[in-house]
C-alpha cells in the first residue's frame, strides 16, 4: 500500500469511528440525539387518525380499487369483472364527469392505479386464489387522460412472475395476491396481501414492456393486508389494509429510506378505527402536504355504498421529515419580481412560528417579521430596488430556507 492511500485510510478513520447510527426522529420513544444516520429501529407508541367522510360515491364506481389524482380530478376503477374502464370524479361534489375504456384488455382483476410524469399503470394482478398466471401491469400514456375528445384508449403490457412461487394450486392461505404499487426510481414497486400471515413482501419490476421476473426485495410485518399504496415525494410510502377477523382498517407509513428499500427506514402502524368507520378501503393517493383520498368499496353486508375520505398524517412527522419529505418546495415567496409585497406560503404540515428576516445582497440584514403564519403578506415597498435574500427561521432560531427575490 503506498503512503498516500494509508494516510487516506487513517485521516478518513475517526470518521468512520465517530458516525453514529440509530433512531433519528425526535417523535419516536427509542429517538437518539447522538445518532446522525437512520437504521430503521425507530419504536412509535400506538397511534390512531381518523379519515373525514367526504361523500357517497357513483354507483358506477361501487367497488372502487385504485386512485389517481390529476389535474382533471380524480380518476377511479372497480375490480374483478366489472368493466375494462377509467372514470374520472369530479373533484369537489365526486359525480362521475366521464370513463375511459381499455379497448384491449379485460378487467380480469384490476386492483390499483399508479404514474409517473409520462405514463398511467394498472395493476392487474389480483389473485385472491393464488393461481394467476397472467399476473400484468397495463400501460398508457399519461396524456390521454386530458383528451376529453376519447372515451377509449389501447394498452400496452408489462407481464410478470413471482420468483418464489411455484405452486399453482387454489388455495385460501398464499402470499401470492397483489393490490398494491407504486412507481419510484424508475421502477415499479409491488406489496403483496398475504391470506395467511401478516405480511408484505416487496417486489421490483421494470418500467419495460414484456414479459418479466419481479425481484424480491424484503418482507415486513404489516398486521393485516395490505390493499392499496401511495407515495409522496422520493421517500414516503403509504400502505392501507385491514385486519382479519374484523377488518379493523389501518395505514403503515414507511419513510426516510434509501435506495429503494422501503423496508429499510422508518416504519409506523396507524390504526383508522373499525370496519364501520371506513368501510373496507381498498385505494389511497396523495394529493400533496400529507393529505389525500382514501375510497372504501360498497358493502352490502352493512348496507354501506362506496365512499371517499380524507386524510391528513402530517403530524406524525417531526420538522426535519416534513422538510426532506414534502413534495416540490415546500415554501412559496412571490410575486418575484416584486414592487410592494410578497406573499409567503409554508407548507400545511410544517406547524412552527415562522420567522422572516430581509438581507441584502451584501448580507446585511434591512428588515425582519416575527412571528408570521403559514401564510402572510409582508410589505416591501419602503425597500430600495434590487436583489435580496429572504431567510425562513424557525422557533429554535434555525435556518429552514433561503430565496432570492427582486424588488424592482
Amino acid at each position: 500500500m503506498s503512503c498516500w492511500k494509508l494516510l487516506f485510510f487513517f485521516l478518513s478513520l475517526p470518521i468512520l469511528m465517530i458516525a453514529q447510527f440509530g433512531c433519528t426522529d425526535p417523535l419516536a420513544e427509542n429517538f437518539d440525539p447522538t445518532a446522525q444516520f437512520n437504521d430503521g429501529s425507530c419504536l412509535y407508541p400506538p397511534t390512531s387518525i381518523s379519515a373525514n367522510l367526504l361523500s357517497d360515491l357513483p354507483q358506477e364506481v361501487r367497488e372502487t380499487s385504485g386512485v389517481l389524482v390529476d389535474e382533471n380530478g380524480i380518476w377511479t376503477h372497480n375490480d374483478s369483472g366489472h368493466t375494462p374502464a377509467l372514470f374520472l370524479l369530479h373533484p369537489t361534489q365526486f359525480t362521475l364527469v366521464r370513463s375511459l375504456v381499455v379497448k384491449n384488455a379485460p378487467n380480469i382483476d384490476w386492483e390499483e392505479l399508479a404514474s409517473n410524469d409520462t405514463h398511467v399503470f394498472i395493476g392487474d394482478f389480483g389473485n385472491n386464489n393464488g393461481n394467476r398466471q397472467d399476473l400484468r401491469i397495463l400501460r398508457f400514456e399519461k396524456h390521454l387522460l386530458n383528451d376529453a375528445s376519447i372515451d377509449s384508449i389501447e394498452v400496452d403490457f408489462i407481464a410478470f412472475t413471482y420468483p418464489d412461487q411455484t405452486d399453482f394450486t387454489s388455495s385460501n392461505n398464499h402470499s401470492f395476491d397483489c393490490e398494491a404499487f407504486v412507481f419510484h426510481n424508475d421502477s415499479l414497486h409491488l406489496f403483496t396481501k398475504h391470506w395467511g400471515n401478516d405480511y408484505t413482501k416487496h417486489y421490483v419490476l421494470p418500467n419495460e414492456i414484456g414479459n418479466h421476473t419481479a425481484i424480491l426485495r424484503d418482507s415486513i410485518w404489516v398486521g393485516g393486508q395490505i390493499t392499496a399504496s401511495a407515495i409522496q415525494g422520493d421517500s414516503l410510502i403509504a400502505l392501507i389494509g385491514y385486519a382479519p377477523p374484523f377488518f379493523e382498517p389501518f395505514m403503515f407509513l414507511l419513510w426516510d429510506f434509501q435506495n429503494g428499500l422501503p423496508f429499510t427506514g422508518n416504519k409506523r402502524r396507524i390504526e383508522m378505527g373499525t370496519l364501520s368507520d371506513m368501510g373496507q378501503q381498498e385505494a389511497i393517493a396523495f394529493t400533496g402536504d400529507f393529505k389525500g383520498y382514501i375510497t372504501s368499496e360498497e358493502l352490502t353486508q352493512i348496507n354501506r355504498p362506496a365512499r371517499v375520505y380524507a386524510f391528513d398524517i402530517g403530524h406524525l412527522f417531526s420538522l426535519s421529515d416534513l422538510l426532506e419529505l414534502f413534495e416540490g418546495d415546500w415554501v412559496r415567496i412571490f410575486p418575484n419580481p416584486t414592487t410592494d409585497f410578497l406573499q409567503i406560503e409554508v407548507a400545511k404540515g410544517l406547524k412552527d412560528n415562522w420567522q422572516v428576516h430581509i438581507h441584502s445582497s451584501n448580507g446585511q440584514l434591512v428588515d425582519k417579521c416575527e412571528p408570521i403564519n403559514p401564510f402572510t403578506k409582508i410589505a416591501v415597498h419602503h425597500l430600495p430596488v434590487g436583489n435580496y435574500h429572504i431567510t425562513l427561521l424557525n422557533a429554535q432560531k434555525e435556518i429552514v430556507a433561503t430565496k432570492k427575490i427582486v424588488k424592482q
